[in-house]
């Protein structure tokens, strides 16, 4: 196990890719609002499915082609215990600004991140990475991914279900 490499090129492109994704998807359902009755769009629930699962397949290349593709411009590494610190710091700011803004409508992705976080510090102390096997960290990893999406689904429906009762 090396140091922890962060490319800055590579995630200012996913963070720029991520912001341009979000306002894509908002002036989509902005627009899908004013259409009129008679749109293909609107009446037809499968070529909705379709043009979702076109726009967010090519999301997800694009996101892939960047993390393959971006050239190690601006790497800066992380040795232990300096990567498991700058982890524990993110999620600790992350979590504080959940909670202390009290921002119901994000109290279910915390789930997500902290398995995500936990897997990521799992990977990065040798002790315990030797005890869980690094061939099983793979594993582990997708299952804190679906395990976290899940909970994030169920109880962001359950929140804003209350959000509108309120």
């Amino acid at each position: 196990m090396g140091p922890l490499k962060i490319n800055v090129v590579e995630y200012l492109l996913i963070a720029l890719l991520s912001v341009g994704m979000v306002v894509i998807v908002f002036e989509a359902v902005h627009k899908s609002i004013y259409l009129n009755g008679n749109n293909p769009v609107r009446k037809s629930k499968i070529v909705q499915f379709i043009i979702g699962t076109i726009f967010f397949a090519c999301i997800i290349g694009i996101f892939v082609a960047i993390s393959m593709l971006t050239p190690p411009i601006w790497i800066i590494k992380l040795t232990y215990p300096g990567d498991v610190i700058l982890m524990l710091t993110f999620v600790a700011i992350f979590l504080g600004w959940i909670i202390m803004g009290k921002k119901r409508e994000l109290y279910s992705i915390t789930p997500f991140v902290v398995l995500m976080a936990a897997v990521g510090i799992l990977q990065r102390i040798p002790v315990l990475l030797a005890i869980v096997g690094s061939s099983n960290i793979k594993f582990l990893a997708a299952g804190a991914a679906i395990g976290g999406f899940l909970i994030n689904i169920i109880w962001g429906r359950i929140e804003m279900k209350k959000i509108a009762r309120d």
